[in-house]
């Protein structure tokens, strides 16, 4: 059990929703909870219990479907404007031009994929299970904005693997979807809720929206080139590690020279979280009094970031309902500044440590290890 403090953590989390934030450290010790469980009855016939990562990919997924069915009617509303060939004047781009880019973009992702070796159909599961993670993580930041949303060692190679099993899928696929592991690892830096940000930002400043995504896509192709050219110069000049190329390449070993067949256990805990994120939603839509969140049980069933800000996101929790309790909203919004000087303070003084290892190359403080 790790008790950290974060100033930046709890300035962010003032801003989370109030029972998100209580969901997030209560399902932290929901998972602590299952482990102790596990211990008790000796459950070491299932090593990998309480199938944490599995339960929070099935909850992921359940977000992402949610995302969807919450959305169909605007989503029916623009595949219509699409077909009619209309559009919307505050809209970034035509409606018909997304939904065609869209569809052209998944089918060069197949494409791409068939090329490297991967066959059509483990392709549209792997980056079909990639968009809906995808749309998930995007509904996340957009509507609550979590800490974190990190989803390590379960992904869309991992989910096709457990349900399947490797005895199922093709030997080349199964090397071609290992060279996405540097994109399906974790859902950390994601791309789409980076990209909406800047569209609500964009709007917000009054910038022009409509030619933001040829900057984003310029943008994209210049950061691959010159990223993968600094990682190469970097790595000869002065060299280094394989980093994380020995877990795709070892989890590739293990799936070519002992294939397994359907992951039972690890199965039926990604259905268990699945399922139990729509009975979080259906219960937190249908009476108001319900405090837990789908989200919160989504991004605490980790061992990693979560480990590290859960207390401070609770001491953010209590100060935040303290002074909506006890206070007022008017309380609330004038401790506003408070907050912000938090996350902006130590973010600031973070970087001016950085600076100060850079420059001298001595270590030096390490504000973040999440």
């Amino acid at each position: 059990m790790v008790i950290a403090f974060y100033p930046c953590a709890i300035g962010l989390a003032y801003f989370m929703p109030l029972d998100l934030a209580f969901s997030t450290w209560f399902f932290f010790f929901f998972w602590k909870a299952q482990l102790v469980f596990g211990s008790i009855l000796g459950l070491h016939n299932l090593p990998e219990f309480p199938y944490a990562k599995w339960q929070q990919t099935g909850a992921y997924l359940a977000v992402g479907v949610l995302a969807l069915w919450l959305g169909k009617a605007h989503i029916i509303n623009v595949i219509k404007l699409a077909w009619k060939g209309e559009s919307i004047d505050n809209e970034p781009m035509n409606y018909r031009v997304a939904l065609l880019g869209a569809v052209l973009g998944f089918s060069l992702l197949i494409f791409f994929g068939f090329q490297m070796g991967i066959s059509v159909w483990v392709g549209i599961l792997f980056f079909g299970i990639y968009y809906g993670l995808s749309i998930a993580v995007t509904r996340m930041r957009a509507e609550l904005g979590p800490l974190v949303h990190e989803l390590y060692y379960s992904n869309s190679d991992q989910v096709i693997t457990a349900l399947l099993g490797t005895r199922r899928i093709p030997a080349s696929s199964l090397t071609s979807i290992s060279m996405f592991w540097w994109m399906s690892r974790s859902q950390n830096s994601h791309v789409m809720p980076h990209q909406l940000e800047s569209y609500k930002m964009a709007e917000k400043t009054g910038i022009e929206t409509k030619k933001l995504w040829i900057i984003m896509l310029i943008s994209g192709v210049m950061g691959a080139f010159f990223c993968s050219w600094a990682i190469l110069d970097t790595g000869y000049r002065y060299g280094g590690n394989g980093g994380f190329a020995l877990e795709a390449y070892g989890r590739l070993q293990s799936w070519l020279t002992n294939p397994r067949t359907t992951d039972i256990p690890a199965s039926i805990f990604m259905g268990f979280g699945f399922i139990f994120s729509f009975f979080l939603m259906a219960m937190k839509r249908r009476f108001l009094w319900w405090q837990f969140h789908p989200i919160g049980y989504a991004v605490t069933q980790g061992d990693w970031a979560i480990t590290f800000i859960w207390f401070p996101i609770f001491v953010s929790w209590l100060l935040k309902l303290c002074i909506l309790k006890y206070g007022s909203i008017k309380m609330h919004r004038k401790a506003i500044p408070i907050f912000l000087g938090l996350i902006l303070g130590d973010f600031i003084i973070g970087a001016i440590w950085g600076l100060i290892g850079l420059f001298t190359g001595l270590p030096v403080y390490h504000f973040k290890n999440w």
